[in-house]
């Protein structure tokens, strides 16, 4: 789904807006939509056997067309189910950042607490939770994760290990690293106005099913992975905004298509 930010007299598309539409998902969604109808196959194993014992054979014919379809719209459930799961752990994070009051349900405990233990463990300062960004100069906008002191410590964190730094981090419930994307993301946010301080980015992925986190620095291509996010970003603007919003971008931007 699209979203724009409203800006003085125009809108500016999101950042995960444009990464969606100039990313080619095809053939991962096509693997992953037929493990989650093979997955579906195996946990219905019982009800598929006595449905294909019906002897009427309309009947039987009519069941199994009805369970297939089932089947194949399984991978909507599972994307519906991670989604919410995703939604609900980084709700009750915030919460837990701002020392408001939260519940945390039994399905998002294990990410939840990853969170929690990479944060105690790495003595990160909060500067800001779900912040609204923007770059006007370059016409996009978003919501980044997490702004925050942290003095690295892991292997991959470059010049910025063992130093205080302000870091971006984006905060993840995927099963894996999602390259490019993830560092497309993070390392835009990075360069919207009033980041100036930024000098590290990471994604924090938080595993669903182990508890524990894993952190992935992105600092060492964040120049590079910007410019690669505004080529997109002209690509987004030129063939997929909205009619409005593109003339807007043609009109008021000032840099480099």
């Amino acid at each position: 789904m699209s979203r724009y930010y409203p800006f003085k007299d125009y809108e500016f598309a999101s950042v995960t807006t444009i990464l969606g539409a100039t990313s080619d998902k095809s053939a991962p969604l096509l693997h992953w939509a037929v493990n989650c109808f093979e997955q579906w196959l195996q946990e219905n194993t019982d009800i598929l056997v006595i449905a294909a014992a019906i002897e009427d054979e309309e009947r039987r014919r009519e069941t199994l067309f009805k369970l297939y379809e089932q089947g194949k719209k399984e991978f909507r459930s599972v994307s519906k189910k991670a989604l919410d799961i995703g939604s609900r752990t980084h709700e009750a994070i915030e919460h837990w950042l701002r020392n408001e009051a939260h519940d945390v349900p039994a399905d998002i405990d294990k990410p939840y607490h990853a969170a929690i233990n990479w944060f105690v463990d790495n003595n990160v300062e909060v500067i800001s939770v779900e912040k609204s960004v923007y770059s006007e100069l370059n016409f996009w906008a978003g919501t980044q994760d997490l702004k925050v002191k942290v003095t690295p410590t892991w292997k991959d964190a470059g010049e910025n290990l063992g130093r205080e730094c302000v870091y971006i981090i984006d905060l993840k419930t995927s099963k894996a690293f999602y390259e490019p994307e993830m560092p497309l993301q993070v390392n835009a946010y990075a360069n919207a106005d009033g980041n100036e301080d930024v000098v590290g980015t990471g994604v924090l992925r938080l595993d669903k099913e182990s508890g524990i986190p894993y952190f992935k620095d992105y600092t060492s291509t964040m120049h590079m992975d910007y410019v690669s996010f505004l080529c997109r970003r002209s690509v987004f603007y030129l063939d997929h905004a909205k009619k409005g919003v593109r003339i807007d971008f043609l009109k008021n931007y000032k840099g480099a298509i």
